[in-house]
């Protein structure tokens, strides 16, 4: 049971079914004390639906015309059910973060979903956090170059793991295992082709522990490129 569903009586049904062709939604709701819309559900629900002639003129009679003066003109700063319930100037909500706060967004779904640490500049400014810590060491992002991650976990926003890039390298870096984007030098290509393209974990794991487990897929791919060539 809703416990939040309005009841009615049968009475107040009644009072429904003996007025509803004289007083609209609106006035059935003031004089039972309900809102307008529980009052057409209920008055929908036991039957007395309107007759066309009188929905259609009531419809029309609710309607604003071209001239028609509202009822809230001259009434500038006209406030409704008190200025206690109102936000005062400068109010700011209680979730309101503070400067130097970092919060976790994740990008767009088209772009891997990928999640990246903000940090709060200042009211309504925020920067990725990545970037701030790159700018507050004095360095520079030249214009074609971008910031990326060394081990490729954007979590990871240690300055030691940062470094400059082409877009092209990092297209290429970030491109799939198997694609034809994918160059011989990502490490992430090698460990895919041993744990697995959906394994991203695993993956990373490799790539941190094992090492020369890549560096030796990277030397047997060359070798038979270079006996392929030869022969």
């Amino acid at each position: 049971m809703n416990k939040y569903k309005i009841r009615f009586t049968n009475k107040e049904d009644r009072f429904i079914k003996n007025n509803y062709l004289e007083l609209n939604d609106r006035q059935l709701a003031e004089a039972l004390s309900k809102n307008k819309g529980s009052i057409r559900g209920r008055r929908i629900r036991i039957g007395c639906n309107l007759p066309r002639e009188i929905h259609d003129q009531r419809r029309k009679d609710s309607l604003y015309y071209k001239g028609q003066v509202s009822w809230n003109k001259g009434l500038k700063g006209l406030c409704i059910g008190g200025k206690e319930t109102q936000f005062k100037k400068g109010h700011l909500p209680k979730n309101t973060l503070y400067d130097g706060a970092i919060r976790i967004r994740v990008d767009h779904k088209r772009r891997g979903g990928k999640q990246y640490k903000w940090i709060r500049i200042s009211r309504n400014k925020w920067e990725m956090l990545h970037v701030h810590i790159w700018k507050k060491a004095g360095r520079e992002i030249p214009n074609g170059m971008i910031l990326s991650f060394k081990d490729g976990n954007p979590l990871n926003t240690v300055l030691s793991n940062l470094k400059l890039m082409t877009r092209k390298q990092n297209l290429e870096r970030n491109s799939p295992p198997g694609s034809r984007k994918a160059p011989a030098s990502y490490p992430r290509y090698w460990a895919a082709m041993i744990v697995g393209k959906k394994n991203k974990a695993d993956q990373d794991e490799l790539i941190k522990n094992n090492p020369e487990i890549i560096e030796l897929l990277k030397t047997k791919a060359k070798l038979g490129r270079v006996i392929k060539h030869a022969s």
